[in-house]
């Protein structure tokens, strides 16, 4: 989906266990995504350079690892897991969410 303008919302659903590297990247009109309880993993860059977008929500999975740069050159926004609250940096770090 990398370049597809025409995404506002994805909605992932529980057949896919992780998303790929660069997978909704310049997705310039997306604004939500959702990701089901089987993703596990978010790859490099899976949306970078999503102006728009403002809000990841992840599921209840135990663990989900967020690698590097997920939502570089993304503004204000805000990734959703567990009812706690991440703001996105340009960090280079993997993230590992640990649900409560």
């Amino acid at each position: 989906f990398d370049g597809c303008d025409s995404i506002t919302h994805v909605t992932i659903p529980n057949t896919v266990t992780s998303i790929g590297d660069g997978a909704f990247s310049y997705c310039v009109n997306l604004k939500s995504a959702t990701m089901a309880d089987s993703v596990l993993s978010i790859g490099l860059n899976a949306f970078s350079w999503c102006q728009d977008l403002v809000s990841i929500t992840l599921s209840n999975s135990t663990v989900i690892f967020l690698k590097s740069s997920v939502c570089s050159i993304c503004f204000n926004i805000i990734i959703k897991a567990n009812k706690s609250f991440f703001p996105c940096t340009y960090s280079s770090s993997t993230f590992l969410i640990l649900s409560n």
